[in-house]
């Protein structure tokens, strides 16, 4: 195999499904230029997704609507990445709603009026392993969180390597993999860092991890 075509290969496959085939077909152009990326399908319909799906897409990029038809689907995917594309039809004030969905997958959020530049970039960002959520999103979530107190908080270092992998986006299963623990090991994992941190779910992790241990989500660092 040629070293271009074994690039190729080795970049993060996106399937993008939009209620719109010609804004799916849009989309893919706009990442068409993108050397860490492939567009392997463009579907309308969780129906067509049975198809692209044999193809183990690393990413799939859902308008709201088809997000909506095919949450069934997704909730069996144990591990799928979502990047959701939100219009003026969102929940946006709805927290638990946001947070339900990161606890399905969602890696990021991208309203429909995002110019494609920051489009690609939000799919990039995510193809290394980082969340993208838009700033009206994580300024709401923040909001709620905004009296909370940093706390001196002691991880080991599973825990440290836990809860950097968390912060980039890995799904539980992927966590155990990379650490080579099973999947129970890192819920158990999860729930002593939630109480250690002062938490209650992943997103609430994400936001104060980010916020007063930003070293922690790089390097999983113990904090100063």
């Amino acid at each position: 195999m040629a070293a271009d075509e074994e690039a190729r290969m080795d970049r993060m496959k996106i399937a993008i499904g939009c209620h719109h085939y010609l804004l799916g077909e849009g989309l893919s152009t706009i990442l068409a230029d993108e050397s860490t990326v492939r567009v392997i399908g463009v579907f309308t319909e969780g129906a067509d997704f049975h198809e692209i799906r044999k193809a183990s897409p690393d990413l799939l990029v859902l308008d709201y609507p088809v997000f909506r038809e095919m949450e069934e689907i997704l909730k069996s995917d144990n591990g799928q990445r979502v990047l959701l594309l939100t219009g003026s039809n969102f929940p946006y004030a709805a927290k638990e709603h946001i947070r339900n969905l990161i606890d399905r997958g969602i890696v990021g959020i991208v309203p429909h009026f995002t110019p494609a530049p920051l489009f690609r970039k939000a799919v990039t960002a995510i193809a290394k392993g980082e969340l993208w959520f838009d700033r009206r999103t994580m300024a709401g979530l923040a909001l709620e969180n905004s009296n909370s107190r940093k706390r001196d908080i002691r991880l080991t270092k599973s825990e440290r390597e836990v809860t950097s992998l968390l912060c980039q986006g890995f799904r539980n299963k992927e966590v155990a993999q990379r650490m080579d623990i099973s999947e129970q090991t890192v819920k158990s994992h999860c729930n002593r860092i939630f109480k250690k941190v002062g938490v209650t779910d992943r997103l609430q992790l994400v936001i104060e991890i980010h916020r007063h241990y930003p070293e922690l989500a790089a390097a999983g660092k113990e904090p100063s």
